[in-house]
């Protein structure tokens, strides 16, 4: 048991000895070559101060993994013209592992500042020399509300239900249940609330019986939020029958709720209710 002790601490000591435990000046050092490497605009020494499958993580982007695809990263921001600035506030080593805390500036290439922020850099000691090992960084500006065309998005809802009351007047039931989300959930006149495509289907088994010729689609209100991705749709339609006595109307409303969802306009949730019972015939 000594015996085996003793060894443990020879391998102990041994390791610490081949791991610098104070080397703060040498970390610093390797990051005063990737600013010098910046300056001189060469994306190959940047991306060897870091680790072989070192990652750097931008904002607004995927993670960049790895030397080369690091390279090409700087290579194209360097390519713009801009200028990045790194200030160190904090840096700490322990054995093979330390990490730097700063903030940076960039600057184009007339000299203004477009943006500052921060960072946080990981770092180990491999093969005898400190690697960035992982590098996340992101802005201190605030994000700028997105340039939404509220108007294009108003009238495209306007669009899908005018679309959406012919594909119902066809009595097509899979494009009817289309602008639907798979969890909508539809309030209907005389029935309890239903959730999902399937029961919506079911739904339409009844809706098409109805033997209306049309579906009239009169002046609605929508609104749609600012962000653009959320919005509601509310107004009176009719039901239009054709009988002995000729056209008769049975005036109707809803209102929808709808979201969009990979780009597309969706309905999560739909209520609607006659202002009369309709017709169940053409008498």
């Amino acid at each position: 048991m000594k015996r085996l002790m003793t060894l443990v601490f020879v391998l102990l000591m041994a390791g610490c000895m081949q791991v610098p435990q104070t080397d703060l000046e040498g970390l610093i050092a390797m990051r005063d070559v990737w600013q010098s490497a910046y300056d001189a605009n060469d994306a190959a020494v940047i991306a060897a101060v870091y680790s072989e499958n070192g990652a750097l993580l931008p904002p607004n982007s995927e993670s960049v993994n790895g030397q080369a695809a690091i390279e090409d990263f700087f290579r194209d921001f360097q390519a713009t013209g801009m200028r990045i600035e790194i200030q160190d506030t904090e840096a700490y080593v322990h054995g093979d592992v330390g990490y730097t805390v700063g903030a940076y500036t960039i600057t184009n290439a007339d000299g203004a500042t477009i943006d500052e922020g921060k960072y946080v850099a990981i770092w180990r000691y491999i093969d005898g020399t400190w690697r960035m090992h992982r590098d996340i960084f992101n802005t201190n500006l605030k994000l700028s509300a997105p340039d939404i065309d509220l108007e294009a998005e108003e009238q495209a809802i306007r669009s899908l239900m005018a679309n959406w009351f012919a594909d119902e007047v066809r009595r097509d039931m899979e494009a009817s249940l289309s602008y639907m989300t798979p969890d909508v959930v539809i309030q209907a006149e005389g029935a309890p609330t239903i959730s999902g495509i399937d029961a919506a289907r079911s739904l339409y088994v009844g809706f098409f019986e109805i033997p209306y010729v049309d579906l009239e689609l009169l002046p609605r209100t929508v609104v749609v939020a600012a962000s653009g991705d959320l919005a509601y749709d509310i107004g009176p339609f009719n039901f239009v029958f054709e009988g002995e006595n000729g056209r008769t109307e049975a005036p109707a409303k809803s209102t929808i709720i709808w979201r969009k969802l990979d780009g597309k306009w969706k309905a999560v949730a739909v209520s609607f209710s006659t202002d009369t019972p309709p017709a169940t015939s053409s008498e």
